[in-house]
């Protein structure tokens, strides 16, 4: 057995992004060793108060808090039967007033061919190489497997001032750095998330390759790194893009961790600037899907002001939000942060965010983070952002998604990209996921701040190194059911009138053996309908918007299931094409992809729930009656006088304006001057050929009369037998409709009379 001691550091940058968390059915016991010298680090006498969750009192305790906090979550995790110790202090690191370093950790010893090492001539980290072997490898006295230093002057002036370290156990760090994140990533790399290549030369640590470095594969060479020179290993880790982890717990579980890979931003109109142009994504609100998000690109204006002096910065409440409601918005850099920008875009209405940086160059992804941005934004180089802005008086239509089975920050056979910039950097190059990857990972190299204490794609690369003998997750398999009833119906026809009201229930399950993560119901509705006012409901998680319906369902456990509900009114002002409404949501999570919902009546999956409609906000029934019989046998008959009663009613649920009726007298009918009455308006013009009434506005649920006589004509001809007239109603926010007979089945037809028939008796002699 080879045995070397060692200070291995691996440094880690300041800057501050959400990894699900994934555990199994382990334990480790991982012990802080506090090395700090009394009155500093985690002796730090200095009086706090409890912060999110850490009830420590002084800046000392706080710190260790933090640091047991970072172990409890990896012992959990972590399956081993030797105890690992970390030595931990705080002590001055380098900075400065624009950085710092945060921390660093290592592992103390190495170890290789011990007798249970599943490969020979490998080195493996002390607290892997004790699990491997079951008892403690260790020669330090103490026996410390990890070192570990972190930075105490952070926040203080020449250091970050004002940007020290968020040492509460809740997330909510804001600018700060937050503690508990920067521990688990450096306590990740002490128990196995490194490699000991000297990475500007290739030359293994003492001429040994590593347990991390034998997964190291590059797509350009097709080789793993244990297969190359030196000299190829050298120029293998400045390949950013195509040195990848090839380890078969990752290559599994990748798809549960990452989302789909973005495409590049494509325009399609107009044909001058057609094509496709490379973006960065947001950490923060909706991630891009492989069914997209396709509209017109138009600028955002603001106040220039001391929350952004540009016009175009969006900082602050956008001032074109007719232009921009229904939009993806086009938005400038500036000096407020980005989730403030696309929080005032979707405020406006925009669907999602295009941002112009400063500079050309690759588009980094964009940070941030605010649970209550929900459309999806993503940022072009400067040129390219200028391109795009002189052409939008021209119409810019784009489209923003992603590829329906590559997931971010993979090669296109889904094996996770390591990062390999180009020169090397320290301690960060290729012991690091990439930065492509989205949601962030904690085992990036910088730490962002929207990481939720989880040890994500981390756990199944520990699984590959010898931490377990597999992951295997058990899979959600997630369903989404949308039904569609009339909760109101007016006129009790089993159609969707306008006015009328749909309730709809979405049940979201998940009959899969492993839990469904970050599960998300959105649903923009039928443009046709209306949500309702406080209908939306659920039975789990939280109501994060309801125009559009977006519930956060959160984690669904096997078996488990969630009843979405609302209602949706049936809107005055549509077409009469219109045939139906159709109603269909999407469900998303961090471990299963997007999928549409399905309606259980209909035969196909992921169909849309449709609603049978009549869109008539406004009817009008004509009925007719005998106001002269003039032959008194009862019936209508040629000579007698009849009188036409119409009704309008307004079945919807906002007024309608500028109502109109109109009818002309009909073949062999003849209006008998001043019998025209109504409830509402003023007759405009009545002569033996028409009738009209200015009717004016008639508010929801309410009617108006309008009654009339005619004479029928003596001289109408034998061949005739029936009388019938039809008036018409018109308006400004509706569709015109004709007057309908209720004794009829049919809707929109005329109100008919029948002569009556005289029989000349026949006497048989």
């Amino acid at each position: 057995m080879r045995t070397l001691r060692l200070k291995l550091f691996a440094t880690i940058f300041s800057l501050l992004a959400v990894g699900a968390g994934n555990s199994v059915e382990a334990a480790a016991k991982i012990t802080i060793l506090n090395k700090n010298e009394p009155g500093i680090g985690f002796n730090d006498p200095t009086p706090a108060a409890p912060v999110g969750g850490n009830p420590g009192t002084t800046v000392g305790e706080q710190r260790l808090i933090v640091f047991r906090t970072a172990a409890e979550i990896w012992g959990a995790a972590l399956d081993s039967s030797v105890e690992t110790v970390v030595e931990a202090t705080f002590v001055p690191l380098t900075c400065s007033d624009s950085t710092a370093t945060l921390g660093s950790a290592g592992a103390t010893e190495i170890f290789s061919d011990f007798p249970n090492a599943p490969f020979k001539d490998l080195w493996y980290h002390a607290a892997l190489a004790n699990r491997l072997e079951g008892k403690d490898l260790t020669e330090d006295p103490e026996h410390t497997q990890i070192v570990a230093r972190f930075n105490s002057k952070l926040g203080e002036s020449g250091c970050l001032l004002n940007r020290g370290f968020y040492y509460g156990l809740d997330a909510n760090h804001g600018a700060k750095s937050d503690l508990l994140n920067v521990v688990l990533h450096e306590i990740g790399h002490g128990l196995g998330f490194q490699t000991f290549v000297k990475k500007d030369t290739g030359v293994p640590f003492e001429k040994q390759l590593d347990i991390y470095s034998h997964f190291i594969f590059d797509n350009t060479l097709n080789r793993f790194w244990d297969q190359m020179t030196d000299a190829e290993r050298a120029a293998s880790a400045i390949r950013s893009g195509s040195v990848v982890w090839n380890g078969e717990n990752v290559n599994r579980e990748a798809a549960r961790f990452l989302i789909g890979s973005p495409l590049p931003l494509k325009v399609s109109s107009p044909p001058s600037i057609a094509g496709d142009y490379q973006i960065g994504v947001a950490t923060f609100g909706a991630f891009l899907t492989a069914q997209g998000i396709t509209g017109t690109l138009v600028a955002a204006r603001d106040e220039g002001n001391a929350a952004g002096p540009a016009t175009t910065d969006a900082c602050s409440v956008l001032l074109n939000p007719g232009e921009v409601s229904g939009k993806i918005a086009l938005i400038d850099r500036g000096s407020c942060n980005f989730t403030d920008k696309a929080k005032n875009a979707q405020n406006a209405g925009a669907i999602a965010v295009v941002f112009v940086d400063l500079a050309d160059g690759a588009p980094q992804n964009i940070p941030g983070t605010d649970p209550t941005v929900t459309i999806p934004s993503v940022r072009v180089g400067l040129t390219d952002g200028n391109k795009l802005r002189a052409q939008l008086a021209n119409g810019v239509n784009i489209t923003l998604k992603s590829l329906p089975f590559q997931r971010s920050g993979t090669d296109a056979a889904g094996h996770v990209l390591l990062y390999a910039p180009n020169p090397v950097e320290g301690g960060s190059s290729i012991s690091h996921f990439d930065t492509s990857t989205t949601p962030n990972l904690l085992m990036e190299p910088l730490i962002s701040g929207d990481l939720n204490h989880g040890v994500d794609l981390t756990l199944p690369l520990f699984a590959d190194i010898g931490w377990f003998t597999s992951i295997v997750a058990k899979p959600p398999s997630v369903s989404a059911t949308k039904s569609a009833a009339l909760l109101t119906d007016r006129d009790g026809d089993g159609l969707a009138d306008p006015g009328d009201t749909i309730r709809y229930t979405v049940v979201v399950r998940n009959s899969g053996e492993g839990a469904a993560t970050a599960v998300r119901l959105q649903d923009n509705i039928d443009p046709n309908t209306t949500i309702v006012p406080g209908s939306l409901t659920t039975s789990g998680g939280s109501v994060s918007g309801s125009s559009p319906v977006d519930v956060a369902i959160g984690d669904l456990a096997p078996s488990a299931e969630v009843t979405v509900r609302f209602d949706a009114f049936v809107n005055n002002s549509i077409p009469s094409s219109v045939a139906q409404v159709s109603n269909q949501a999407s469900v998303s999570g961090s471990n299963f992809d997007t999928f549409n919902t399905d309606d259980p009546s209909t035969g196909g999956a992921g169909d849309a729930t449709r609603t049978t409609t009549n869109f008539q906000s406004v009817t009008a029934e004509m009925t007719v009656a005998l106001a002269v019989d003039s032959d008194g046998n009862r019936v209508i008959s040629r000579g007698d006088t009849v009188r036409y009663t119409v009704t309008i009613r307004n079945l919807g649920v906002s007024a309608v304006n500028g109502v109109t009726y109109t009818s002309s007298g009909g073949t062999n009918l003849s209006l008998i001057a001043g019998s025209a009455t109504t409830t509402a308006g003023t007759i405009t013009q009545f002569s033996t050929n028409a009738v009209t009434v200015s009717v004016g506005t008639i508010n929801a649920g309410q009617s108006v009369t309008i009654s009339y006589q005619v004479s029928v004509s003596s001289t109408t001809p034998a061949s005739t037998f029936s009388v019938s007239s039809q008036g018409s109603v018109s308006g400004s926010n509706f569709t015109t409709v004709l007057t309908d007979d209720p004794a009829t089945p049919s809707r929109g037809d005329a109100t008919t009379s029948f002569f009556s028939v005289s029989r000349r008796r026949i006497t048989r002699r």
